[in-house]
């Protein structure tokens, strides 16, 4: 590009673009601001993958109680003898509109017993025995204190959801395909 003898581009721009042409630019994709969020939401959620690893929760044993006395009998699954030990935390719901009860087991029969031997022995009426259908283990926690002012008798009979606190799991094992490698 020679008009004569003379350059038409100047040396400095020459240059300059030489400059541009070798200096790798890379495009811009996001923004800093977006960038800066997507590590906050990152660091947010493996904050909370971490703390889900280490909280526990409990687990329960569900059964059906029984009224007997100022005892309630627990008939808890025959599968959860190995689990249950006196001095346990039971959790009875009097009512569906109460909250939980807090109780301790204060007592846990040493054999497992027949859904006949269970229906002779609490004389069941049948909608409570219908509920009892497998071997079960039967444990005692006591009635009182009882919320309101009825005496003991008045729940005689009465038909109670006890749910035992048999241990603890991390929580991130109710992740589907993850609770096998997080035992």
């Amino acid at each position: 590009m020679k008009d004569g003898n003379r350059f038409i581009f100047r040396d400095t721009a020459i240059r300059h673009y030489a400059l541009g042409r070798a200096r790798p630019v890379l495009p811009q994709f996001a923004s800093a601001r977006l960038t800066t969020r997507l590590w906050v939401l990152t660091g947010i959620l493996l904050g909370g993958g971490v703390l889900t690893w280490f909280i526990r929760i409990p687990v329960y044993a569900s059964g059906v109680g029984v009224g007997d006395g100022n005892r309630i009998a627990v008939f808890l699954p025959d599968e959860e003898r190995f689990r249950i030990h006196v001095g346990q935390k039971a959790f009875c719901t009097f009512n569906k509109t109460s909250g939980r009860v807090g109780r301790t087991l204060i007592a846990i029969d040493s054999q497992v017993a027949s859904p006949a031997d269970v229906h002779t022995r609490f004389k069941l009426t049948d909608a409570v025995g219908a509920e009892i259908t497998k071997p079960v283990v039967i444990a005692f926690v006591n009635l009182e204190p009882l919320p309101g002012n009825l005496p003991a008798s008045a729940y005689a009979g009465s038909v109670y959801r006890v749910d035992v606190e048999v241990g603890t799991m991390r929580a991130i094992s109710l992740l589907p395909f993850i609770n096998r490698f997080s035992q």
